[in-house]
């Protein structure tokens, strides 16, 4: 059985994703398996046929594993994770998705999966810009995904912390893909490529989870309408007059 995770932020269009590959007979992809508060991470993206396997629900089974997860957390992650593998062996390919922030609040994941022959997708959003903004619009809509269209929303930003949010997201990518350049076990999957290509890009992934390239992936989630980022940005001016001279600019200028 290949092993593998789905390494990304939030906002990237990694559930799409995921629901794609889990539609392929061969591969089971679960959610955020590491997310926080598992009464919402027992809803997300939980394949066809699978219960969800939480790290959170995980260590609730007993005190000793309770025990362990307080006094030796990345012994604990280990556990879980080959825990959570050992249940998949009847696909050629299982995994699960892994945010940037789940791997600094467990001690010992991504070193396992570094050290396990556990092949990392990496999926990245160029456009850090609309990421941000995405983030905003499922606050303010309370809706995450959706499976239609939803009504659109307007926003007004602080600038200054949308800079501030803006470095901290290209400096995570930043760290990740350097991470990553000397791991050959790794695919980079650019999520603005991914969907214009969609048919090559799922071809590619197959192929380095070494199932069938030949079937084609399906999803249930709808892709919203990119509006023009002054229809979207409420105090477009101010906030454009403090991205100018940021190396941010370049996602304002197409």
């Amino acid at each position: 059985m290949k092993k593998f995770v789905v390494l990304t932020t939030q906002r990237s269009g990694s559930v799409a994703l995921i629901q794609s590959l889990s539609s392929h007979p061969d591969i089971v992809c679960f959610g955020e398996i590491f997310l926080k508060g598992a009464t919402y991470a027992r809803h997300m993206s939980v394949p066809p046929g699978r219960s969800n396997f939480l790290y959170e629900e995980y260590i609730r089974e007993s005190l000793a594993k309770r025990v362990r997860a307080l006094l030796a957390p990345k012994a604990s992650v280990r556990d879980f994770l080959e825990t959570f593998y050992g249940r998949q062996e009847d696909k050629r390919a299982a995994g699960f998705k892994l945010m940037y922030s789940q791997i600094a609040n467990h001690r010992g994941a991504l070193d396992w999966i570094l050290r396990h022959d556990v092949g990392i997708i990496h999926l990245v959003r160029e456009d850090a810009l609309r990421v941000i903004l995405s983030r905003h619009t499922r606050v303010k809509t309370g809706v995450a995904h959706s499976a239609a269209k939803i009504d659109a929303a307007s926003l007004r930003l602080d600038p200054a912390e949308l800079v501030r949010q803006l470095d901290a997201r290209e400096k995570n990518v930043k760290r990740f893909r350097e991470l990553l350049t000397d791991q050959p076990d790794s695919i980079e999957i650019r999520y603005e490529h991914y969907l214009e290509n969609r048919p090559s890009e799922n071809r590619r992934i197959l192929q380095f989870l070494g199932v069938s390239p030949d079937i084609e992936l399906v999803s249930g989630v709808v892709k919203q309408a990119t509006r023009p980022l002054r229809e979207v940005i409420e105090n477009y001016d101010e906030v454009l007059a403090a991205v100018r001279g940021t190396p941010h600019m370049k996602f304002f200028d197409g």
